[in-house]
């Protein structure tokens, strides 16, 4: 495959993420104006999300640059067990490392039951269909294409920084430290899950520890904040003022605890954890 047709293929592959993001919100919120609840509403924009994103990537990869499943890390293939207690591990660790050693409080989000439906719903989209998405679009396809035209290092860094670029999108308010913060230890953790499909051979374990990263960090059980969230079930308040500490804009995933997370996880994995049969004969 050519350098044109390559790096193509990996910004088409952010254009998907985007565009699938988009046209499902859109198309789920078209039943409000029916009166259909907003939980299901939720619900529907993550599974369109992931529908469209799959079949986006089957058509355009599959078909148009006749790309093989286990080329672009989504062959079959059981979860392994080790990546199932990694995926428990470091949310609980990071979680309980801000719980044990930051001074706070636990808040209750006062949410009523519409808003706690909305919450559980957006699960769907936060612990499904995000992580599966990015998970086939980063350490799936754009992994796949830039190590069959260069190499594993290539096709793991650039990857895991147009993955923190993209989640610069997500902050709310944006400031050049946050900003580059986010760049650190987005990059961080893009590595971490293209390490884990460097030894696995597919996404389908990435996606299992992104997923459970979601529910503890993202998924709106469990807010770690500065300040209290309206959209979670409870916050823990963190007492203290340094972005470093709190991840700033982005929140606590962003943050130098998480990053220590990150890095620890990535090192097992690149120095304890084993290849699969596949992957060693590669």
């Amino acid at each position: 495959m050519n350098t044109v047709k390559t790096v193509s293929g990996t910004i088409l592959a952010v254009v998907i993420m985007i565009v699938s993001s988009i046209l499902s919100s859109i198309i789920s919120g078209l039943p409000v104006l029916l009166n259909v609840p907003m939980w299901v509403c939720i619900i529907l924009w993550g599974v369109l999300h992931l529908v469209i994103a799959l079949l986006a990537v089957k058509l355009i990869y599959g078909k148009g640059f006749k790309c093989k499943a286990e080329e672009i890390g989504m062959a079959k293939g059981a979860v392994r067990p080790g990546y199932i207690i990694l995926a428990v591990l470091l949310p609980v660790a990071v979680c309980g490392s801000f719980i044990l050693f930051t001074h706070g409080r636990f808040v209750p989000g006062g949410l009523d039951t519409e808003a706690k439906l909305a919450v559980l719903a957006s699960l769907v989209y936060n612990c499904i269909a995000a992580p599966v998405v990015e998970e086939v679009l980063f350490r799936g396809v754009m992994f796949g294409l830039l190590k069959k035209r260069w190499n594993k290092v290539v096709a793991a860094v650039v990857p895991s920084v147009l993955f923190a670029a993209v989640h610069i999108t997500e902050m709310e308010q944006f400031d050049a430290g946050d900003c580059v913060r986010l760049l650190i230890t987005g990059t961080a953790v893009g590595i971490m899950f293209s390490l884990i499909a460097i030894k696995t051979g597919s996404v389908w374990n990435g996606a299992v520890v992104h997923a459970a990263w979601n529910l503890f960090m993202a998924g709106g059980l469990l807010t770690i904040a500065p300040v209290p969230s309206q959209e979670s079930f409870v916050t823990y308040v963190i007492d203290s003022g340094s972005s470093v500490l709190t991840g700033g804009a982005f929140g606590a995933e962003s943050s130098v605890i998480a990053l220590l997370g990150y890095a620890a996880a990535a090192l097992f994995i690149a120095f304890a954890a084993k290849p699969s049969a596949k992957t060693a004969a590669a």
